[in-house]
C-alpha cells in the first residue's frame, strides 16, 4: 500500500495548455513510481508538490522513497517521450536529483 500526498500552494494559476501537462506529467511520475519504486509487497510514500520559487517560477516536484532509478531503462520508453513532450510545452525539462533517497523528479517553469 502506497500513500500519495499532494501540496498545492494557493494562487497558482496556468493556461489550459499548461494546466494539461503539469496534469500529465505528474500522472506519468507517480505511476512509474507505483510501478517501479517499490519492490511487491513493500510499501512507500510519493510527494508531489507545486509551489512558487523566489523568483516567481513555478516548481514541481514529484518523489518518492522507492530503491531509486536504475541506469537500465523499464518499459518501451514511450513514458520518458510523454514527460518530454510535456516538459517542452511548459518550457521546461525534467531533472532527476541523485542526492535523494529513492526518485526526485523536478520541473520548473514560468507561468
Amino acid at each position: 500500500r502506497h500513500t500519495v500526498e499532494v501540496k498545492a500552494e494557493s494562487g497558482i494559476q496556468a493556461t489550459t495548455d499548461k494546466a494539461v501537462a503539469i496534469g500529465v506529467i505528474v500522472a506519468e511520475l507517480v505511476t512509474n513510481a507505483y510501478k517501479y519504486a517499490y519492490p511487491i509487497g513493500s510499501s512507500g510514500r510519493i510527494g508531489v508538490s507545486l509551489s512558487r520559487t523566489q523568483d516567481g517560477e513555478v516548481l514541481l516536484v514529484v518523489e518518492d522513497n522507492g530503491i531509486g532509478m536504475s541506469a537500465a531503462p523499464k518499459g518501451s520508453g514511450v513514458g520518458t517521450k510523454v514527460l518530454k513532450a510535456m516538459a517542452i510545452t511548459l518550457g521546461a525539462t525534467i531533472d532527476y536529483g541523485d542526492a535523494h533517497v529513492g526518485t526526485k523528479g523536478t520541473v520548473k517553469f514560468s507561468i
